[in-house]
């Protein structure tokens, strides 16, 4: 009886061994531009996600998470270093603006400067590096080359020659296909990876999925910067007459955020449209559709 049970207490331990010398992997999805609200599961009426939903209902859910900045160079770094904006140094998207401007010698000094930030932090990719991962960066990514951010294999090659700047190549991801990963997958074989996934087409996605809702419903009117006076203002008269028929119409906005904003107050205070019908995006970055921005 004594030997069978120091048989089976030995089987228990090579057993526990084998599993702790096996870790896990990890996969690391960030959606950009995506509000805590646009997933079916978090109760949005027009927006499905019907496999995160089944992900959501399988998995430990944390519904107060919250990123250290509005910004999302100094965002995705406190993840993928822990810290905050404040201990990388990483604070902005883009370093002050000298007065020589954007295409001067120092301002692109001051660009990699921030860049460099990242050469000697703790990231999570160099830190599963000593318990012997490997490692794959994919999409939104402002630190310059992935492998200054510790990552082993990625598709960011940060030439700012080649116009390499918030993930250039590796924006591809998801767009024109996952043939990136699923190779480094296959290629990882037994060792352990670690694969950073920060996709950047969900608010193309919601727009369409928002837009084809509110088409089911009623007409879609459009109101685009380029097409306004040349002021880029349309008052009250003017939009009733352009409205003309379309009273129960959605309104998508798309102009400079000044620009927006005017006009989604025109909207609401002299037209008396509700905000759940008027969409905004603007012109450099897409700001909830869906959504009023007031």
């Amino acid at each position: 009886m004594k030997r069978v049970l120091l048989i089976l207490i030995a089987a228990l331990s090579l057993a526990s061994h084998a599993i702790a010398a096996k870790p896990p992997n990890i996969v690391l999805i960030i959606s950009d531009d995506q509000s805590w609200t646009d997933y079916s599961f978090m109760g949005h009426e027009a927006i499905e996600t019907p496999n995160i939903d089944r992900l959501a209902k399988q998995s430990r859910l944390f519904k107060r998470g919250y990123v250290p900045s509005s910004l999302c160079c100094p965002s995705l770094a406190s993840m993928i270093t822990g810290l905050y904006p404040h201990q990388t140094k990483i604070t902005g998207n883009e370093p002050p603006m000298p007065p020589e401007g954007r295409n001067s010698e120092q301002y692109r000094k001051q660009v990699q400067e921030c860049v460099s930030f990242i050469d000697d932090l703790p990231t999570l990719p160099r830190l599963l590096a000593k318990r012997g991962y490997v490692s794959h960066q994919s999409g939104k990514w402002w630190q310059g080359h992935y492998s200054r951010g510790g990552f082993s294999h990625g598709m960011t090659h940060g030439d700012p020659k080649r116009g390499g700047r918030h993930g250039d190549v590796g924006l591809k991801i998801g767009r024109e296909g996952m043939d990136e990963i699923f190779d480094f997958i296959e290629d990882a074989g037994d060792k352990p990876f670690f694969v950073d996934y920060s996709f950047r087409e969900e608010s193309d996605a919601i727009c369409r999925a928002l837009f084809e809702r509110a088409m089911q419903a009623s007409p879609l009117f459009e109101v685009k910067f380029r097409q306004t006076s040349a002021q880029g203002r349309l008052d009250g008269a003017e939009l009733r007459e352009r409205l003309g028929r379309f009273d129960d119409a959605y309104i998508y906005i798309c102009g400079p955020e000044q620009f927006n904003r005017q006009l989604e107050r025109t909207l609401r205070e002299e037209l008396d449209v509700p905000p759940e019908r008027i969409f905004i995006e603007e012109f450099s970055h897409v700001g909830g559709p869906g959504r009023s921005s007031s």
